[in-house]
């Protein structure tokens, strides 16, 4: 269940991501980390909060790419460590987009900073107009991720558009925790 961006071509990239973290045994497990390197980008390290025994944490990482690269597709490596042993290793696909492409951005939520996801197609403004974009937010329904919202529409020249994801897979209204998430997205 990784929650993940898709980073941004020649630009430097400096967001959030996060996956879980399972203990599987019988005794709390202290001292864990979680290392992240982006081929091309900076390894990064996150402390793992104490697992209690059979407990499941959802742990923030950053990631770290200069946008620069002969691919479009990158591989994000991550390991759990406690100290020098390396526990597991698992690898996932990070897309290097062009910024006027339609992508997924991620942001520590306010609310409980857990990492969350909202889809996102950038303005395209007409050459020679240099007028700041407004910007949209597109409420979804419930079974319905910001990701898929966003690809529903075509870019605007005078307008970004953003579809907050609503803590997935089926999130609340669009009132309390929805709705705040909704303001931290437009943020």
């Amino acid at each position: 269940d990784p929650t993940l961006p898709d980073l941004v071509l020649g630009q430097p990239n400096d967001t959030v991501g996060a996956v879980l973290v399972v203990n599987t045994t019988q005794e709390p497990r202290e001292g864990l980390t979680l290392r992240a390197t982006v081929a091309g980008g900076k390894t990064t390290e996150a402390r793992v909060p104490t697992l209690p025994p059979l407990g499941v944490h959802k742990t923030p990482f950053q990631i770290v790419h200069p946008g620069r690269s002969k691919t479009n597709r990158l591989e994000l490596v991550l390991e759990l460590r406690d100290g020098r042993a390396r526990l597991a290793t698992q690898k996932f696909s990070l897309s290097l987009l062009p910024k006027d492409s339609t992508r997924r951005e991620t942001f520590v939520s306010g609310i409980d900073g857990s990492v969350q996801y909202y889809g996102f197609v950038p303005a395209r403004p007409l050459e020679g107009d240099t007028t700041a974009p407004g910007l949209v937010l597109s409420a979804h329904g419930a079974g319905v991720e910001g990701a898929g919202q966003a690809a529903c529409y075509a870019p605007k020249a005078s307008l970004h558009i953003a579809a907050p994801t609503n803590r997935r897979p089926f999130g609340f209204d669009w009132e309390d925790w929805g709705r705040r998430d909704a303001v931290e997205v437009l943020d």
